[in-house]
């Protein structure tokens, strides 16, 4: 039930960053800026815990699995961000949301054993979080923006979904405090070295402060949260429960901003949560 509880935790966490960034991301007209100042403050916090609660040195084993969680993130969140600026939100957030697959085929794989109320939850929460995150796309006949959606969204889902698992094997080796520092640590180094490349403009950046603290904070607990979590349930369960943080920047859209819910977003919802009860039944 505690890896349930945490990976639940994180998709409501990781929902409103997601909220947020957007729309960060839109005002401030960048997204490697966002990415990069709010991850800073991420790392920051993450060492500062680290220094304070002092946990084992670990082997260097970890380390590879770590740094390459970091990677991962931080291509799936600019992928996402650029993605959603492109105005292709029907295409992205449905692919997205099918991160849940790469963790739910990796624990299979390693042979976990799903009891029939999960293997029957599992499905019903990913085909209802697909119905959520489904928008009609508003784009013109061309294409362009199509298919450039379709393809961060790809990325987005498989850097999304590889990080899930390759945490999951971090935190085996080290723990939760290390594996996060490092992650978030090589985070931070490769979208500041994009931005190196790239030299986007930080002007306007300074009114943005809180929220880029706050989106900082958000991520840094969700990322904690699905580390704590892969240490506690099965991989196949963790990855799907977390997959779930579009309908929370949903619902978010539908009571900050005033966006109405389609019909299928409804029943998206409420499938969702029938597979969220039949998979915490089973805990």
């Amino acid at each position: 039930m505690l890896a349930v509880v945490l990976a639940l935790g994180a998709s409501v966490v990781w929902g409103g960053a997601d909220f947020i960034g957007g729309i960060t991301s839109r005002r401030l007209g960048s997204v490697l800026v966002v990415s990069l100042l709010s991850e800073a403050v991420a790392m920051v916090v993450a060492i500062a815990i680290l220094l304070i609660v002092r946990p084992e040195l670990p082997g260097a084993d970890f380390l590879p699995f770590a740094v390459l969680a970091g990677l991962l993130e931080a291509i799936a969140i600019v992928s996402l961000y650029r993605g959603l600026s492109l105005g292709a939100m029907g295409v992205v957030s449905p692919i997205t949301a099918c991160s849940a697959i790469i963790p739910v085929a990796f624990g299979l794989a390693l042979g976990e054993s799903l009891s029939t109320a999960v293997a029957l939850g599992i499905p019903l929460a990913f085909i209802g979080v697909v119905a959520v995150a489904w928008t009609p796309s508003e784009t013109d006949d061309s294409g362009g923006q199509v298919s450039a959606g379709v393809g961060l969204a790809v990325i987005a889902a498989a850097g999304f979904g590889g990080f899930v698992v390759v945490i999951d094997e971090a935190v085996a080796q080290a723990g939760v405090v290390w594996s996060v520092a490092v992650a978030r640590t090589t985070f931070v180094l490769v979208t500041g070295l994009a931005a190196l490349l790239v030299r986007p403009s930080l002007r306007g950046a300074s009114r943005f402060t809180v929220p880029l603290v706050a989106l900082g904070l958000l991520e840094l607990s969700a990322v904690t949260l699905i580390a704590a979590a892969t240490a506690e349930g099965l991989l196949a369960v963790v990855g799907v429960l977390a997959a779930l943080y579009p309908i929370i920047t949903l619902l978010l859209a539908r009571f900050v901003l005033d966006e109405r819910l389609r019909a299928s977003q409804r029943v998206g919802t409420v499938i969702a949560f029938v597979g969220v009860a039949l998979i915490a039944s089973a805990a």
